[in-house]
């Protein structure tokens, strides 16, 4: 998938048509081994079918126009995607009761002194 992306955010960017082509070229060969390799060991026809889905979504990327790319929603598991749903929640800042004082002293109750 590394090399998907990598030939879709060098599409995005205006990078000259060999360099990004030369990737999305890589990205399609890996898929494709990898459909043929999970088709040889018997692996669910999920399995299956998902690589030669991503191997289809290369050559779209390869002969979709830039417009047309820019109007397409980036992919979930992208690195720049939202990915919700992509497994459990991860932990995120909790705020502070309104009873409980911060720790270490940290904004403490009362005025400021004389000498500030």
């Amino acid at each position: 998938t590394a090399y998907y992306y990598g030939a879709r955010l060098m599409r995005l960017a205006g990078k000259p048509a060999a360099q990004w082509r030369e990737v999305a070229g890589r990205a399609r060969q890996n898929y494709r081994y990898l459909a043929e390799d999970a088709k040889a060991r018997g692996a669910p026809d999920a399995d299956v079918a998902n690589h030669q889905k991503n191997s289809e979504l290369v050559l779209n990327l390869e002969q979709s126009s830039l417009d047309e790319l820019y109007a397409k929603a980036r992919p979930k598991d992208s690195p720049t995607g939202k990915a919700n749903g992509l497994g459990p929640p991860r932990p995120g800042r909790k705020g502070r009761n309104d009873g409980e004082k911060p720790a270490k002293g940290a904004g403490m109750n009362g005025e400021i002194g004389n000498g500030w």
